[in-house]
């Protein structure tokens, strides 16, 4: 227990924290990571990791999946409609990996945001996009973990920094040159925002972040729960504001086009993926490994049953978490981080890369973890759902090789698994009531 200097309050805190975590203290737990050489260590693996990374780029140049925004952003140059013209025609004099994905999926607001580096070559693009992508990835960490409000000393800020360099599904979003980690900055800066008051500003950011890539309009739930109606009106004005200009810079017909290109992201093809960690998908897939993929008549209608039957569920423990804090005005965002997470699962496409989205619940609770204000199972599940999914990714390919495509599928499927621990520890991490903060000396009379 730790010296009283604060009279009966430090008591009644420390009396609270062994109460919560007997038999293991989080508060020991994130020491540990960071004494000397454990940081020395991470950083190593962190700086190796980096070296080899970059070592592989120059071979992602022409490879899914910028090669698909560039060669639909080159269509849109010359006047075409890249949901409905074979990009193949565009990507294949560059070399640019392109099938089966011949038409884009993109929203119509992403390929307006893009289309500029459709002005230089591929290769060039390419490393522009990649320097943009790393300064927003710096950005939002910096946002979360940089300044002195964290309250983290700085070798756990390091241990933290090497946790999401060696974070799995961020090497996928850079091998693939995805959009994720933008949409990342921008959840980052709607939740400072929000904590600040700037709800407008918030707003504004996100219905960029939506139209950008349309899944987080699920946060418009969170908006409405904790009774952010600025923040939701401003929302609404953005989306018009800026799916007026969308439709000024590509046309009309092209954003007409969009729902037909996005329709192909639902075909059997990328539900079938276990790297699609969905909710909805993955559902689909347990009928698929029980039936087969040509479903009855009956059996079709019992997944469809099934999958709103268990999003409805979520939608509601989310729901039901989010009014709990602080009688669901959620003043200190413990629930967003939470929504966040449902936002990904709840998308009809979720690739493994969305899960750099988590970063902001996982440092959430690190963060409450380092004050001792977030009880163990929270914590637990953070750590299980990093390292579960960097096996997952680590091992289905010589699963296969060893086990065959059952085994493979089984580790693959551990990607899913990850997503839940995710849900989880963002869930426990919201209704955990007990403030655990420790008194400052300002507060002690």
């Amino acid at each position: 227990m730790a010296r009283v200097t604060c009279g009966w309050e430090t008591i009644v805190i420390n009396k609270a924290r062994e109460a919560v975590a007997p038999g293991f203290s989080i508060h020991s737990f994130v020491n540990t990571l960071s004494r000397k050489h454990t940081v020395v260590f991470l950083s190593g693996a962190a700086l190796f990791h980096v070296i080899l990374l970059i070592s592989q780029l120059p071979k992602r140049v022409t490879r899914f999946d910028f090669s698909v925004f560039y060669a639909s952003a080159v269509a849109m140059r010359h006047g075409m409609n890249p949901y409905l013209v074979d990009l193949r025609q565009f990507g294949d004099p560059l070399h640019l990996e392109i099938w089966p994905l011949i038409h884009t999926t993109s929203t119509p607001t992403f390929l307006l945001f893009f289309m500029p580096l459709a002005y230089v070559s591929e290769r060039t693009a390419y490393w522009i996009w990649f320097l943009l992508t790393i300064v927003a990835l710096a950005v939002a960490i910096a946002l979360m973990i940089g300044g002195t409000e964290s309250g983290l000393p700085t070798p756990l800020k390091w241990v933290l920094l090497d946790a999401v360099v060696l974070y799995s599904p961020l090497n996928d979003h850079l091998a693939f040159a995805q959009v994720q980690i933008l949409i990342l900055l921008m959840l980052v800066l709607v939740m400072r925002w929000l904590a600040a008051g700037r709800e407008i500003s918030a707003g504004l950011v996100l219905s960029l972040a939506i139209m950008l890539r349309a899944f987080p309009l699920v946060l418009a739930l969170y908006l409405i729960i904790t009774r952010r109606w600025r923040a939701l009106l401003s929302m609404t004005i953005g989306l018009v504001v800026i799916g007026a200009i969308t439709v000024g810079g590509v046309g009309w017909h092209i954003v007409r086009s969009f729902i037909d290109g996005a329709a192909l992201t639902m075909s059997h093809h990328p539900v079938s993926l276990p790297i699609n960690v969905a909710i909805g998908t993955f559902i689909t897939r347990l009928f698929w490994y029980l039936f087969g993929p040509a479903l009855s008549s009956g059996l079709e209608s019992a997944r469809k049953v099934t999958v709103i039957l268990v999003e409805l569920v979520m939608l509601g423990f989310s729901l039901r978490a989010t009014l709990r804090t602080t009688l669901g005005r959620d003043s200190s965002l413990r629930a967003y981080g939470l929504w966040v997470v449902v936002s990904v699962m709840l998308s009809p496409i979720a690739w493994i890369h969305y899960m750099v989205l988590f970063l902001i619940p996982f440092i959430q609770i690190t963060l409450a973890a380092h004050r001792g204000s977030c009880g163990p199972s929270a914590m637990w599940a953070v750590v299980a759902s990093y390292f579960l999914i960097a096996l997952s990714i680590g091992l289905r390919e010589p699963s296969r090789r060893l086990g065959g495509d059952t085994l493979y599928f089984v580790i693959a499927e551990c990607a899913f698994i990850s997503v839940l621990l995710a849900y989880f520890a963002a869930y426990r991490f919201a209704i955990d009531d007990r403030i655990l903060d420790p008194v400052s000396p300002a507060s002690c009379s």
